[in-house]
């Protein structure tokens, strides 16, 4: 049985820190972005242990299909029960919250990303069925559908919540976190910027 330790968590950390902490360096981004990119490595942590651990190897000697492994019935979604509902919207929530503090675009691409990246979390769930064997992973269509949902929830809570800051914040803005944060929030809700964040 493999759990996510340091095996998983220092490659997947390194690559967090060399793709977004260069990226600020180049950019030269303020404090405050390196704060939320800190944020999203703990929530990307979190997510990857949640969605992927623990590996039970030795569910190979039990593997007979990847048809027993697979659930395309998207009825099956009325049999879920509240705690499965609320577990699979709360594990994406985040996603479209914290994506907009490290992604420099419009509110749409980041949207398809955070999407994008929902999505995939089933697939890689399913390529480790199809290659590891594994018969304590099911790639479910009913997950997709939550996960895409809590994305799209996380990312339309923080528009509403970016509108609201916007109109009562107006062009007060600082160095600090919270000018930081303040400055995405007006960004989000297409108010322009005076000076980059």
């Amino acid at each position: 049985m493999y759990t996510y330790g340091y095996l998983f968590y220092i490659p997947v950390n390194l690559m967090l820190i060399l793709v977004f902490g260069i990226k600020g360096i180049l950019q030269e981004r303020k404090k405050g972005y390196y704060f939320f990119v800190f944020i999203l490595g703990i929530y990307l942590n979190f997510l990857i242990d949640k969605a992927f651990f623990p590996i039970f190897t030795d569910g190979a000697a039990y593997y007979t299909s990847l048809a027993d492994h697979v659930n395309l019935d998207v009825t099956s979604l009325f049999g879920y029960t509240l705690y499965q509902i609320i577990g699979n919207l709360a594990l994406t929530f985040p996603m479209g919250i914290l994506l907009a503090f490290v992604m420099d675009c419009r509110n749409s691409v980041r949207t398809g990303c955070s999407v994008l990246l929902s999505v995939l979390i089933e697939f890689v769930q399913l390529l480790m069925i199809i290659s590891l064997h594994l018969t304590d992973v099911c790639f479910d269509v009913n997950d997709i559908l939550l996960n895409t949902a809590g994305c799209l929830c996380g990312n339309a809570v923080f528009y509403i919540f970016c509108r609201m800051d916007a109109r009562m914040q107006g062009q007060r803005c600082s160095d600090t976190v919270i000018g930081y944060f303040h400055q995405v929030c007006r960004k989000c809700a297409g108010v322009s910027l005076t000076k980059p964040y």
